[in-house]
C-alpha cells in the first residue's frame, strides 16, 4: 500500500479542527504522517491539537501569518509520503475516502491527482 502524508492547513479553527484530526485518523487505510501547519491562530486551535497524542501529528507554527496557500506549500514541502492528500482543518473525512482514492491510484496509475467528491450537511 503506498505511503499517504495528510496536511491540515490551519487558521483559527478551534471548533473544527479536533474532528478534522479524528476524521483523519479513523481512515480505513492507516496514513503516514499528519503534518498539521498553524498559521499564527490566536484562539485556542493550538491548546486543541496538542491533545492529540498521535506519533504521526507533527505541529508545524508559522513565525507570522503565511495566509492559507503559503501555509498549505509549507505542509507539502514537509511531506516525506508517495501521495500527499490535504484536509482542511474544519473539513471532516468519509472513513474511506483514501481508500477509494489509492484504489484509483492503482486503477489509473498516469493520473497525478485525484478529488473525492464533497457533500455539505
Amino acid at each position: 500500500m503506498a505511503s499517504i502524508s495528510v496536511i491540515i492547513p490551519s487558521y483559527n479553527h478551534s471548533a473544527f479542527i479536533s474532528e478534522a484530526i479524528e476524521s483523519v485518523l479513523s481512515q480505513s487505510v492507516q496514513v503516514a504522517e499528519i503534518i498539521i501547519v498553524d498559521d499564527c491562530s490566536v484562539d485556542n486551535t493550538l491548546d486543541v491539537i496538542r491533545q492529540f497524542k498521535d506519533k504521526r501529528i507533527h505541529l508545524i507554527k508559522n513565525a507570522r501569518n503565511q495566509g492559507g496557500a503559503e501555509t498549505l506549500n509549507i505542509g507539502i514541502r514537509c511531506a516525506s509520503s508517495e501521495w500527499i492528500a490535504i484536509c482542511n482543518s474544519d473539513d471532516v473525512w468519509e472513513k474511506e475516502k483514501l481508500k477509494i482514492q489509492l484504489d484509483n491510484a492503482d486503477q489509473f496509475p498516469d493520473t497525478v491527482a485525484f478529488f473525492f467528491r464533497c457533500v455539505i450537511h
